[in-house]
């Protein structure tokens, strides 16, 4: 399966859990969104261009907040997490992470091995 349809799969886990998650219908849960790929601003990292799809689908039914690790100061105090492709975790976040997880929050991570965007990547060979 296409790295892009596992994300469309986590946006669509996430999107029909936010209905029920919702203390009022105007409020928004936040989304805490760890990942190194190109979803918050596209293959081009500029400024000036229209939010990626994936991030377009998510701020439908989330408040995204991008975070850098997932350790306890980032998630204190939030319910929801998506990791797409993380960058390597520091040993201490590891631990948060697990404490968090283990407090009944909710967390899709995602399986996808590797990026095949547009982009070129380099991989060990």
């Amino acid at each position: 399966m296409k790295p892009a349809a596992w994300i469309g799969i986590a946006v669509a886990v996430l999107a029909g859990t936010g209905i029920a998650l919702r203390s009022s219908p105007t409020e928004k849960p936040t989304l805490l969104l760890l990942t190194s790929l190109p979803i918050l601003f596209g293959e081009g990292f500029t400024l000036d261009q229209a939010p990626t799809p994936v991030l377009a689908r998510l701020e439908n039914e989330y408040r995204v907040q991008p975070i850098d690790v997932a350790d306890g100061t980032s998630l204190e105090g939030h319910d929801l997490l998506l990791m797409a492709h993380p960058r390597a975790q520091p040993a201490e976040a590891l631990v948060a992470l697990d404490g968090w997880v283990r407090r009944a929050a909710m967390s899709c991570c995602s399986p996808i091995p590797r990026w095949t965007g547009t982009a070129r990547s380099r991989s060990a060979t």
